[in-house]
């Protein structure tokens, strides 16, 4: 490749690339479970952006990464029933635009959905067969580990339940002050990894942390919010983790 060439693609090109892919690869199966207004969104969202990134001027790879993209969601869009504007061949639009408009409509949607009324109370045995079924799954490997959770709200249960199981999760609100703190943390090699809510999170805390994550050698995982998914996030970090040594 010529020196010339090379020129052309600028870092801010590259991450927002590298960022869109990481968020679908990390998304995509757990889009499946989400209600379908959600499910409509975010497939929007994606496909918007990944055509207006293909509008610029991009290498190959970078190409080949955002029309992998719109393949996972025609997948997506196909199996659900959905109509997506931007997957047809001969669809125009602005569509940075789109893509602005988009995550602004995601963002209401999830507000509404954050304040409507909660549900109904267990009773008392229900809320002990919740616990005791959710406490049943183990991370051998995390025993003795601490992880921060970042963005979003806490959930208090979740905390306590791997408290218990000897973990530590520690939950780090999305504030420029308290990432600025967590990430000089993870830098110091203070913690033995990182889950990071895409859905609660800016990108520019995203690179903050990853870059952090990359200084020290740190575990990094993606997770949307909902317990769910925390768990999936921490399931790959106990595989990729090397389990305790045995006592002699």
């Amino acid at each position: 490749m010529s020196n010339g060439n090379s020129r052309r693609f600028s870092a801010e090109h590259l991450e927002r690339t590298i960022n869109l892919f990481e968020e679908v690869e990390a998304h995509r199966w757990v889009l499946n479970a989400a209600p379908a207004h959600e499910r409509q969104l975010v497939c929007e969202l994606w496909v918007c952006k990944a055509r207006a990134f293909l509008e610029e001027d991009l290498s190959n790879d970078d190409k080949q990464a955002c029309l992998w993209v719109l393949h996972v969601v025609r997948g997506i869009a196909r199996s659900s029933g959905l109509y997506i504007k931007g997957l047809g061949r001969n669809d125009r639009d602005d569509w940075a635009s789109r893509a602005r408009a988009g995550s602004a409509r995601l963002r209401a949607r999830r507000r509404s959905d954050q304040q409507k009324a909660p549900p109904k109370p267990k009773t008392k045995a229900a809320n002990n067969r919740t616990i005791h079924a959710k406490a049943v799954r183990s991370f051998p490997n995390l025993v003795g580990a601490t992880f921060v959770v970042v963005g979003g709200e806490q959930e208090i249960t979740m905390l306590d339940r791997y408290r218990n199981a000897g973990m530590s999760l520690i939950w780090v609100p999305a504030s420029v002050r308290q990432i600025e703190a967590c990430a000089d943390r993870v830098r110091r090699g203070g913690v033995d990894g990182v889950i990071f809510l895409t859905d609660r999170n800016s990108h520019s805390f995203q690179k903050m942390l990853r870059n952090a994550c990359r200084a020290s050698g740190t575990a990094f995982e993606f997770s949307a919010t909902g317990t769910a998914s925390i768990e999936g996030a921490l399931e790959k970090l106990n595989e990729r983790r090397e389990p305790m040594p045995e006592s002699a």
